[in-house]
């Protein structure tokens, strides 16, 4: 995982490592690297409505919801479609990060550790098809990670 930038606003220093995440995938994966950008608009939205935001995370959120809806189009996704994808994918995250664990060792030297935490962000982002809640079971995972 790679470090976050400085920042003096908890906003955005909690919610930047899903962006990085999605910046890394998006290659590879842009439906994934779209649902993580719009968990962090929501949960950032969330945070304005309780009077949270600063300017700092004010300008992240206004950045990420215009990526978020310029690269929207361009996926041609349906809603089910992209739940599936992403549950798939955090869960395929999760479970590797437990052989590593289980292992004490990642794939290509990548610490259990870093996995793990990787996954816990992954299934963050499923909350998003739960109405911004996680479902019991998938809390508990996500709690492991």
């Amino acid at each position: 995982a790679s470090s976050a930038p400085s920042s003096s606003s908890p906003l955005v220093r909690k919610y930047l490592p899903f962006l990085q995440r999605a910046s890394e995938i998006e290659a590879g994966n842009p439906v994934v690297a779209h649902y993580c950008r719009v968990h962090a608009v929501e949960q950032l939205v969330l945070a304005k409505v309780r009077g949270e935001t600063d300017s700092e995370s004010y300008a992240l959120l206004m950045r990420t919801l215009e990526e978020a809806e310029g690269k929207k189009s361009s996926l041609g996704i349906e809603s089910a479609a992209g739940r599936e994808q992403m549950q798939d994918f955090a869960h395929s995250v999760f479970d590797n990060a437990v052989l590593a664990d289980r292992a004490s060792g990642g794939p290509a030297g990548v610490p259990a550790d870093s996995q793990l935490y990787m996954a816990g962000l992954f299934l963050e982002t499923l909350a998003q098809f739960y109405g911004g809640t996680l479902p019991r079971e998938l809390a508990q995972v996500s709690d492991y990670c």
